[in-house]
């Protein structure tokens, strides 16, 4: 995990399970006491598989990052699987979750949002 700017940034390497989430909301609770970043970006790129329970500290990182204020959130993933189980876990959150294929698209998206419109993760 990472903090550049104004960005968080979560990044997941192969076989998630709900430890490894669990690891990660807690490390996004220290960051976010620490500063407040204005957006989020998880990188689940490298990732080769999760198991089932990654769901509750998924569901709990993302409220985590709502609640923060942030501006936008977003996810770089190519796989589908991964698409999937990222959108299911953002709905159960109510945290809008934008997917890209890479890391520079999604920071191009993210300064686009710094001199656009920007749209709040609290609605």
């Amino acid at each position: 995990m990472r903090q550049t700017q104004d960005v968080l940034e979560i990044q997941f390497f192969g076989y998630v399970t709900g430890a490894t989430a669990d690891r990660a909301l807690a490390d996004a609770r220290e960051r976010l006491a620490g500063g407040r970043p204005s957006y989020f970006l998880i990188d689940t790129i490298d990732v080769t598989g999760y198991s089932p329970d990654v769901r509750t500290p998924g569901v709990a990182l993302l409220r985590a990052l709502k609640s923060a204020s942030l501006v936008a959130g977003f996810c770089i993933a190519t796989s589908s699987p991964i698409r999937m189980i990222g959108a299911a876990v953002a709905f159960v959150a109510a945290t809008p979750v934008t997917f890209v294929d890479s890391r520079r698209a999604a920071l191009a998206q993210i300064e686009r949002e710094r001199t656009g419109v920007s749209r709040s993760l609290c609605g």
